[in-house]
């Protein structure tokens, strides 16, 4: 049964899934907006990393064509995280092409 709690600042939520990761013993998810939302996350990860505590952070971007040409709210997010994070992926826009079991497959990797 997952549970749910709704921040209006990502820097607490990120912070409240590293306690959730060191009161319980397993991941909290994280879910974000793009752009300076997942940049506000870096501080949590980094203390994550350094304790060894598990995040499961699941962060929108903006699509493809409106990167690199100075659309709002926009910056470069694959690799934000650097050397903190065990495991992330630039996960394409959804189509037919791809099917869901490939999601699937993902999300049972990173955790």
């Amino acid at each position: 049964r997952a549970t749910h709690r709704v921040f209006h600042d990502e820097r607490s939520a990120g912070f409240y899934c590293v306690g959730y990761a060191r009161g319980k013993g397993r991941a909290a998810g994280c879910v974000v907006t793009s752009g300076t939302a997942v940049a506000n996350l870096l501080p949590a990860v980094v203390e994550a990393s350094q304790q060894g505590l598990p995040m499961l952070l699941l962060c929108a971007d903006r699509p493809p064509e409106l990167r690199d040409c100075g659309s709002n709210q926009t910056i470069q997010q694959p690799g934000i995280f650097g050397g903190y994070v065990r495991w992330a992926k630039d996960v394409p826009c959804p189509t037919d092409a791809i099917p869901a079991g490939a999601l699937l497959s993902d999300a049972d990797y990173a955790v």
